[in-house]
């Protein structure tokens, strides 16, 4: 059994069989009465991670050490499951495609060094990370299982940042003129319109970006500048 950082989601993964990757994993919320089953798969994992919330559950199923000492694509190697949903599997082979290199002992593989898990570096976004053999860190978005890197996430953090600030400054602009626009939440408000409202502070953009004008109540978006 295992269980999500803060203990409000655990795993339980059963095997069918003496090796492999046959059997069944139940996933669960803590709740102050009984606890609540969320999903079941018809999967068994030796190593399993969980994390989330209450509308999103993401659970990573590992794969054993290998058989044999060459990397397969029909051996499993990692697996993202959004809720009941599989976002994404990927072999031994595949993650060798990615840089890794391969651990054997006499009769079995592995194709990673150390599972560092589950990071949240802003808001809710997590990431999940593997380390390699080869000291290569690899990291993947939980909400797609697809490899981020490093500069993909330092930009997405600064778009969490402005994101964050300007529905603050929306919201300095709503209490300062609801009383004086009709439909306000019609009225698709600008940059220009939010400098005013914040006294000329708006919040910095990554470079060759943009805020797109939007209403009250959208979340903000940027576009890159052509």
């Amino acid at each position: 059994m295992t269980a999500s950082q803060w203990g409000n989601f655990y795993a339980k993964s059963v095997p069918s069989e003496r090796y492999g990757l046959k059997g069944s994993t139940k996933v669960y919320q803590v709740t102050n009465n009984d606890d609540l089953l969320l999903h079941s798969y018809d999967w068994y994992s030796p190593q399993i991670y969980v994390d989330g919330f209450v509308s999103s559950v993401y659970v990573i199923q590992m794969g054993p050490w290998q058989r044999g000492h060459e990397a397969s694509e029909d051996h499993h190697a990692i697996a993202f499951y959004k809720n009941d949903q599989l976002l994404k599997k990927y072999s031994t082979k595949e993650i060798i495609e990615m840089g890794a290199t391969i651990q054997a002992s006499v009769s079995h593989y592995t194709v990673f060094s150390e599972v560092v898990g589950f990071k949240r570096p802003y808001g809710n976004q997590l990431i999940f990370h593997v380390k390699t053999h080869s000291d290569d860190m690899l990291s993947f978005d939980v909400d797609s299982g697809l490899l981020t890197s490093q500069t993909e996430q330092d930009l997405n953090a600064r778009f969490y940042d402005a994101n964050t600030k300007i529905q603050a400054i929306k919201w300095q602009w709503y209490q300062a003129n609801q009383d004086n626009l009709n439909n306000i939440k019609d009225v698709v408000i600008t940059r220009t319109m939010l400098e005013e409202a914040a006294s000329g502070k708006f919040p910095s953009l990554p470079n060759g970006y943009r805020y797109i004008p939007d209403t009250m109540w959208q979340k903000p978006t940027f576009e890159k500048i052509k």
